[in-house]
């Protein structure tokens, strides 16, 4: 392909998707000819795995305050001066709206803009993206329900909808748990938001063994800002012996092997990419029937579908896996491949950042 220098901006290193989703387009792109990856962020967890790949991290001092507007933008200018970009994917946002600013004013437009909508904190992002679209030369929806919402709203033929993938497991990593056993060992592995949902699964393991206290052990694998509120709700109803906090993990399905059902309880969520994660580990998936969640997960094909904010309709799922109504659900190796990064996103990646190259 032609000579691509990539220049990745987000405003965290921290444990998310959309750290491990910007891995995966450098570490794939790395692998062609006469293509260069740099990264522009903060510190944080993530930042040795992209060293240990020889991508360097240009530090953004104040990138996690927003309000540092021109400390930034000043940060984010010498970085572009010393790595030379021609093709900057921002994934937020805030870095979108700074670089399209630096490149307007500052840097007279000498790169092309990619913008992958990974969704954030705030149920309203595509609301928000779509007054954003114009700034960009190519943006990314993760979703179907994105990219119709983007492409009916912004008319842009700048939207293009490529889905995230994954990477292929280890061994170690795969579900080994059998329904057989007692109790069901289901497993949580995500951000401690509000977004994510938790309280209600919270609920749903209090009433579950208030009727068989042998029937259900949850791992939740993750830390955040409701950390603390979900531990003493833990306390307060005496759960200790059926909910276990893990913490953040490097390695967290290794962590959660001997789970037969992986629980997305989420609000909203504009992709999904821990119940991808999870199918291709052969984990049964309950998640909620949402907006990005439905592009992954079909009921009773790949997973079963809960009512989001219903502690109640995850009852009645893990009842039925317990108790043998729902079974435990596999794919097949072929039906898996299409959720793996290397055979389906990496090369759209490929081909869109081709297609700029190619524009000058």
């Amino acid at each position: 392909m032609s000579d691509l220098n990539l220049l990745h901006v987000f405003t965290d290193m921290g444990i998310g998707g959309t750290e491990r989703v910007m891995y995966q387009i450098s570490d794939f792109m790395l692998d062609e000819k006469g293509v260069t990856v740099t990264v522009a962020s903060t510190d944080g967890p993530m930042e040795k795995k992209f060293l240990e790949r020889g991508i360097k991290n240009f530090r953004v001092r104040n990138f996690k305050k927003k309000h540092k507007i021109f400390s930034n933008i000043k940060d984010l200018s010498g970085i572009i001066k010393k790595t030379n970009p021609n093709v900057i994917h921002t994934h937020s946002l805030y870095s979108l709206v700074l670089i399209f600013f630096i490149s307007k004013y500052l840097n007279k437009k000498k790169f092309k803009i990619v913008h992958t909508g990974h969704g954030g904190p705030k149920k309203n992002y595509d609301r928000i993206a779509r007054k954003l679209v114009w700034m960009t030369d190519r943006y990314i929806a993760i979703s179907e329900y994105s990219y119709s919402n983007l492409i009916e709203r912004s008319k842009s033929s700048k939207v293009k909808l490529i889905r995230n993938g994954v990477d292929l497991p280890s061994q170690d990593e795969k579900s080994l748990g059998d329904v057989t056993e007692k109790p069901l060992k289901i497993s949580f592995i995500g951000r401690l938001t509000k977004q994510k949902g938790l309280i209600y699964l919270l609920e749903a393991v209090k009433e579950i063994v208030s009727i068989n206290k042998k029937k259900v052990h949850l791992k939740i694998v993750g830390d955040g800002d409701l950390k603390n509120e979900l531990e003493e709700y833990v306390k307060i109803h005496n759960l200790e012996t059926y909910i276990t906090f893990l913490g953040y993990q490097e390695k967290p399905w290794q962590m959660v092997a001997d789970s037969q059902v992986i629980v997305m309880p989420s609000i909203w969520e504009n992709g999904g990419l821990v119940a991808m994660e999870a199918i291709v580990r052969d984990y049964t998936v309950v998640a909620s029937k949402i907006q990005g969640l439905k592009d992954t997960i079909s009921d009773c094909y790949n997973g079963y579908y809960i009512t989001p904010s219903d502690s109640s309709s995850i009852v009645r799922v893990i009842t039925d896996i317990y108790e043998g109504k729902k079974e435990l659900i596999q794919l097949s190796t072929k039906e898996k491949s299409k959720y793996v990064f290397n055979e389906s996103t990496g090369p759209k990646l490929k081909k869109l950042y081709l297609e700029l190259t190619k524009e000058g």
